[in-house]
């Protein structure tokens, strides 16, 4: 997961939500702990689908993008979206 994390921008416009419905939440606590952009919602079993859910109740933002623990981001991903947004909004 603190890969995923790192290669999420520390910016204004993006907000990181981690739904975590593991046992093993010290681990996660020490991962998460490092970045103060990510709210953490502790959720009880129901897999993937149950915690994207669970995080699409705290959204405050336009746009959802998903990622796993195991997944990252391209060093660019963010500047492709950035200009994809532009785009499509004129």
């Amino acid at each position: 997961m603190e890969r995923c994390l790192k290669s999420i921008p520390c910016r204004k416009d993006v907000q990181v939500i981690v739904v975590d419905n593991s046992e093993n939440q010290e681990e996660l606590n020490a991962v998460v702990g490092g970045f103060s952009q990510v709210e953490l919602i502790l959720t009880q079993g129901g897999g993937a689908g149950h915690a994207r859910n669970e995080g699409l109740k705290y959204i405050r933002g336009k746009w959802v993008l998903f990622a796993d623990a195991d997944d990252f981001y391209n060093k660019n991903a963010f500047s492709i979206l950035d200009n994809y947004i532009i785009r499509i909004m004129m």
